[in-house]
């Protein structure tokens, strides 16, 4: 390729970066292509077109692309460090340690490589070396977000319990949202750890600004259809409690107009209390997010409209027939327990 035609697949490659930067993926591989049909070995085309393509859902072709790379370029610790990540997307976690142990080789002081140890040790089970990892990283450049958020993934992995190193998680993740307010991963973070806590409706919020910096985070949507879930899951045990009640109170000798107010009463302030503290939580845009849920999970926004109806139904036969509320709640009663139930089961699968 001729001084002229580098100078212009240097253009190409920035263009192809910056639009992988703004989550362009596929003008970015667009791009990067038509670097790599003069130069099938050009690194910065390359390591562009595989991350638009692990970005867009073609792990293994990203994989093969920058392994293609490596082989080219043996001594680039970046594609090393991308094609662990790669791996690392693909679950074969004994390469992604290779591949990471390869780039920090390569350049020992580059913290971003030492970020990716320490995700690739995450991704092995390796929790102690993933931390220690992580710590170096944040040594190397404590102003950086992204070494604070490997190492709040170290201390804190996906799916682990509240533990002793939950807290020293959310102080880096909360120290990396100083550096980047805006980064919408570091919000995705601190609403995991609200989720481990049990903080559900709290982990809304989180998730609610990130999703407001950066809409096209799938992970932020995801983890919004688990934070809903869970709302869904306590709105089915509060009708559940609210039905008891209801039965308990049609057994007594108080007269029936007591019993009605009490059984609305009690149904209204179960689903109340559900919404109140969602509304709490995403105090903006609310019924938007309600809508996105919707969109992306048909099964759920079914289960939230049994919870309502089995509510209104109670309520109803509550001021209509109070004779009748104990047989009818008692019905209901038998089949609230087996929905709370399969609730629970279907939020700890999602989770």
């Amino acid at each position: 390729m001729n001084a002229g035609a580098g100078g212009d697949a240097t253009t190409i490659v920035r263009r192809a970066d910056h639009a992988n930067a703004l989550g362009r993926h596929d003008e970015a591989l667009r791009l990067a292509s038509q670097v790599l049909a003069g130069d099938p070995t050009h690194l910065g085309a390359s390591v562009a077109a595989g991350i638009a393509l692990l970005n867009t859902g073609r792990v293994s072709q990203g994989i093969e692309m920058l392994r293609a790379a490596v082989a080219a370029h043996p001594d680039s610790a970046e594609a090393l460090r991308l094609l662990s990540f790669g791996y690392v997307r693909s679950g074969q976690s004994t390469w992604a340690l290779r591949s990471a142990h390869a780039a920090v080789a390569l350049e020992p002081w580059e913290p971003m490589a030492r970020c990716q140890l320490s995700h690739a040790l995450v991704a092995s089970g390796d929790r102690l070396a993933a931390i220690h990892e992580g710590e170096r990283a944040v040594e190397l450049a404590p102003h950086l977000a992204q070494t604070h958020l490997a190492l709040a993934e170290a201390l804190h992995p996906q799916g682990a319990a509240a533990d002793k190193y939950v807290d020293r998680a959310e102080q880096h993740v909360r120290r990396a949202l100083e550096l980047e307010p805006d980064n919408a991963l570091a919000h995705n973070e601190l609403a995991r750890i609200a989720i481990a806590r049990g903080r559900f409706y709290r982990a809304a919020g989180y998730l609610a600004n990130g999703v407001a910096v950066d809409p096209g985070q799938h992970v932020l949507h995801v983890n919004m259809n688990v934070v809903f879930g869970l709302a869904v899951r306590q709105a089915h045990f509060s009708i559940l409690g609210a039905c008891l009640v209801i039965v308990l109170c049609s057994l007594s000798p108080w007269p029936r107009w007591v019993v009605s107010v009490l059984s609305v009463l009690t149904v209204a302030v179960a689903l109340g209390w559900v919404w109140w503290r969602l509304r709490r939580a995403v105090p903006r845009h609310l019924l938007a997010f309600l809508r996105g849920f919707a969109k992306r999970d048909r099964l759920g926004l079914a289960w939230a409209g049994v919870v309502v109806a089995v509510a209104l139904i109670l309520a109803t036969v509550a001021v209509l027939s109070p004779t009748h509320v104990a047989s009818a709640a008692s019905g209901v009663l038998r089949l609230l327990l087996i929905g709370s139930l399969i609730s629970w089961v279907r939020v700890r699968a999602s989770r």
